[in-house]
């Protein structure tokens, strides 16, 4: 936990044991998901979408965008380390992990807003491992005698950082408790409407 403290940030772990706790509330589905919500929260949450306010989903944007250039930093550094393939071989490579990076990244970004922890586990998974990544590409570049390869990964690095600094900011945050408040509301709200509270 402390390596991942160190990568990811204080503010960003103790928000996903947060919200590791409520999933495990939520899973129980008995009467203590109500201690975590009031009668006035989930009124206030049940007005249509135009009445409530507007979240600001830039922080989500930013990080999604610098784990993106991080990743391609890598895979660019990772395929030049490779034996010299073919072009065709070489674009698939490169393409189809790309793909599946942004749909992964894509659906993480839209469980996050649902409120839902297990998007924000898959942010400071990515996290966690491009930065170690990236770190170690940069080490083997470095000793290896490759300048070019070694400044694209210091930027991974620094890209790394800033998106540290993203996700333990308050704007992410203010983002992430807004969904998940949300969500224990409408939950909430269903089981007190079953139980006739």
């Amino acid at each position: 936990m402390r390596l991942a403290t160190l990568i990811s940030g204080w503010l960003f772990c103790d928000l996903l044991a947060h919200g590791r706790e409520m999933e495990q509330v939520i899973a129980r589905g008995d009467n203590s998901l109500l201690q975590h919500s009031t009668p006035e929260l989930e009124r206030w949450f049940d007005k249509p979408p135009s009445e409530l306010p507007r979240q600001n989903g830039f922080p989500l944007a930013f990080v999604l965008l610098l784990l993106l250039v991080a990743f391609a930093c890598n895979l660019l550094t990772l395929m030049a380390i490779l034996p010299k393939q073919t072009p065709p071989v070489r674009a698939l490579i490169f393409f189809l992990p790309a793909i599946l990076f942004i749909f992964s990244n894509l659906t993480a970004t839209y469980m996050i807003a649902r409120g839902k922890t297990s998007g924000l586990a898959w942010y400071g998974l990515v996290h966690g491992v491009l930065t170690v990544l990236s770190a170690l590409l940069l080490v083997f570049t470095v000793l290896d005698g490759q300048t070019h390869h070694a400044v694209i990964m210091l930027v991974a690095l620094l890209i790394m950082l800033a998106c540290r600094y993203v996700l333990n900011g308050r704007g992410f945050i203010l983002f992430v408790l807004y969904g998940r408040t949300q969500r224990i509301a409408t939950l909430s709200r269903g089981m007190r409407i079953r139980s006739g509270q």
